[in-house]
């Protein structure tokens, strides 16, 4: 539940996942272990044609 990815994994207690009490969202993302995980150079297609330049959406 969020280990290698969280700093402070999900807990369940009694069959219920705790709510996280930090600021925001309640999670911070180990970006170090994150990193280690990401092995691709993956790009966001163009948003238009190249054509007509008309919005395309994937």
């Amino acid at each position: 539940m969020g280990e290698g990815y969280l700093k402070n994994p999900f807990v369940f207690k009694d069959g219920f996942v705790e709510l996280p009490a930090g600021p925001g969202l309640g999670i911070e993302l180990d970006e170090d272990a994150i990193a280690n995980k990401i092995d691709h150079d993956w790009k966001n297609p163009e948003s238009y044609l190249q054509d007509d330049d008309s919005v395309v959406d994937w």
